[in-house]
């Protein structure tokens, strides 16, 4: 009963500047949104969601999510667009049996070798995406592929899909190339 008193504080660590300020401010505003809607209260308890900007790298997310926890007392965690900054903090919310709720974030790692209890995927993941058109690609188009692809976490992830794709349906990638991101 007294714990219904008190808000359920929701840390929403989002990237609002940097390479990914986009996509982070238009899935923070969602989230404001759909609090809104749903009259701002889940259970009898006022939701509360305290954002903090992840810039999209891992050190500060780590740093900002450890406030979340520390000083915020956040009882869920919610967000990360980036797959770096999400291996980066998820041990740490895991150590704290603090849960994960993965809007973007698409490393199969999270939901793979690294599963864990305290982490739920509301999103696709990077083989989910590529792989499937990897096959396609490889029935509907020429059999040799050249990739090229973003320097990040997800697009490592995304080729080797494809890649695994592709191949399992004859086409042959006869080279890649990672280029800087941002």
């Amino acid at each position: 009963p007294a714990r219904a008193q008190e808000p359920l504080r929701i840390g929403v660590l989002m990237p609002t500047t940097g390479v990914f300020a986009v996509l982070g401010e238009r899935q923070l505003n969602g989230m404001r949104l759909a609090v809104e809607e749903a009259g701002g209260t889940v259970a009898g308890r006022k939701i509360e969601l305290l954002h903090e900007d992840s810039e999209g790298k891992p050190d500060v997310g780590v740093t900002k999510t450890r406030k979340l926890v520390l000083s915020d007392k956040i009882e869920v965690a919610a967000g990360i667009i980036n797959s770096a900054v999400a291996l980066a903090v998820q041990p740490y919310l895991s150590q704290q049996k603090i849960p994960l709720v993965l809007s973007n974030a698409s490393t199969d790692q999270l939901t793979g070798e690294k599963c864990d209890p305290y982490l739920f995927r509301v999103s696709f993941s990077s083989a989910q995406v590529t792989e499937p058109v990897g096959l396609w690609m490889a029935k509907n188009a020429p059999k040799k592929a050249y990739v090229l692809f973003s320097d990040y976490v997800a697009p490592y992830e995304y080729v080797a899909a494809f890649e695994k794709g592709y191949k399992a349906g004859g086409g042959e990638i006869v080279g890649k190339t990672a280029t800087p991101f941002g």
